[in-house]
């Protein structure tokens, strides 16, 4: 009985192989087959089973050889792939090692899928409110969807405007240019307070027309400083920072109130922003009136300089484009699931950074003028591995020389790497939402067909009625 020959019928396509083979595996779906099976056909002496019989090679060479592997053909599907082995009973762990990088794809595939999907509903919250038009899901529409209505993209080119006024009023203040003298606080003789003296700064033999400010009084402070001590921006930029923030707060305050999944609305990354920034604007607010009396104390200069900076955290309301241009969403979708490879790139360029640090610290020993210590050596060797070079730290030795090239390749090579994976991986996203919107446009072309065949026979048949 071991050697009857057995005919199985895959699809219409005839399979000819001995039951010692198929009784190896007891357990699957051929090593159990008997006469009794309701896949047999007495008359035919066959077993028939309606399967892709392209497949099937596959399923019987895991009976036929002893290496307990599945060898799998390149253009073979991994859905189709894992429903076929599924039905036959072959654990997917015997996948052979050459070939189980298919079904690495299709399960990387299905990921992108789920992710695509997860992100989409994000990004539409709130969109169905209700089935009727009310105004408040056309005041949602406009806010959140900037490509819902004509309307809409105007907010959203306005919304833009002001984000781009508000960082460059941020840029605007650090400019002597854009700053007129404060006036004396009422208790204070004018004769006392420093006064501004506007110079050339020069360089060389060249000379710039940028305006610096020193003060004939020095106190410890920096130019910098003194800066925002005796100066404050000209009117009309307050007047803009005062518009664009009242204009963010009340769409923050609008978008909220218009939406009914409420968590979801602050789960969402540009709300986050946005309330992060509504805080930072308050912090930036009350701790701005004091520099003229507190600049002079570190930890008020050190909260200062804090508030301005998160200030520049403005820029951060340029994601909203998010909303609009589903690549850039990619881009950051591709960054929050390439977390793993960056931490690997970080720690590695660490590692490295210090071990080439503290190597051109010691082949520079015998120069008294280059690298005084290691944390320079670390510094140098991060600019030196990025390919960026400032040259304000070079070696002068020869053995110097050849550490700045091994410091050089070694950075190309770190940082190349994982940068292919994470290429590798935007281009599995991309690939996959442009395959979406295509399936999508293909849909509403063939539901526009069907309506408009239907629409002959409707008339057709009112007239032959009538």
């Amino acid at each position: 009985m071991e050697d009857e020959l057995i005919t199985l019928n895959i699809g219409g396509t005839i399979f000819k192989t001995y039951r010692s083979k198929l009784i190896k595996y007891p357990n699957s779906k051929l090593g159990s087959l008997t006469t009794a099976s309701k896949h047999y056909l007495p008359s035919s002496k066959e077993y028939f089973f309606d399967r892709n019989p392209e497949l099937f090679n596959v399923v019987l060479d895991y009976y036929r050889y002893d290496r307990q592997q599945l060898h799998i053909p390149n253009y073979t599907c991994g859905s189709v792939l894992l429903q076929e082995f599924d039905f036959w009973g072959l654990p997917l762990v015997n996948i052979a090692d050459c070939c189980f990088h298919i079904y690495i794809k299709h399960e990387d595939e299905l990921e992108i899928q789920q992710t695509l999907v997860t992100c989409n509903s994000n990004t539409q919250i709130g969109s169905s409110l209700t089935k009727s038009r009310s105004f408040r899901k056309q005041l949602w529409l406009v806010l959140d969807q900037p490509n819902s209505s004509r309307i809409a993209q105007i907010f959203f080119a306005i919304f833009m405007i002001m984000v781009v006024l508000s960082v460059l009023m941020s840029c605007m203040v650090t400019d002597i240019q854009f700053r007129v003298e404060r006036p004396p606080p009422p208790d204070r003789s004018t004769n006392n307070r420093n006064q501004l003296i506007r110079t050339n700064s020069t360089t060389g033999n060249n000379t710039s027309n940028a305006s610096v400010v020193r003060h004939v009084k020095d106190d410890g402070l920096t130019w910098k400083m003194k800066l925002f001590i005796e100066t404050k921006p000209l009117d009309y930029i307050d007047y803009i920072d005062y518009v664009t923030t009242g204009f963010f707060i009340l769409e923050l305050l609008l978008h909220f109130l218009v939406c009914l999944q409420k968590k979801r609305f602050l789960k969402d990354n540009n709300n986050k922003i946005d309330v992060l920034l509504f805080l930072v604007t308050l912090l930036f607010w009350c701790v701005t009136p004091l520099a003229v009396d507190y600049m002079k104390y570190t930890h008020y200069r050190s909260l200062y300089i804090f508030a301005n900076v998160t200030m520049m955290l403005k820029i951060l309301r340029m994601f909203r484009l998010t909303k609009l241009y589903t690549e850039l969403r990619i881009l950051l979708i591709t960054l929050q699931k390439s977390i793993k490879e960056l931490m690997l790139l970080s720690v590695t360029f660490g590692i490295f950074a210090v071990l080439f640090g503290n190597l051109i610290y010691y082949c520079e020993m015998s120069e008294s003028e280059t690298f005084p210590d290691s944390f320079i050596g670390i510094w140098w060797s991060i600019i030196t591995m990025t390919t960026v070079g400032y040259g304000d730290y070079v070696p002068k030795s020869s053995i110097g020389y050849f550490a700045g090239v091994i410091t050089a390749t070694t950075g190309v090579l770190i940082i190349t790497m994982p940068i292919a994976i994470i290429a590798g991986k935007f281009d599995g996203y991309y690939t996959a939402y442009n395959t979406n919107k295509t399936k999508t446009k293909m849909r509403k072309l063939q539901k526009q067909e069907q309506k408009n065949s239907v629409a002959p026979l409707f008339n057709n048949t009112i007239i032959n009625k009538h």
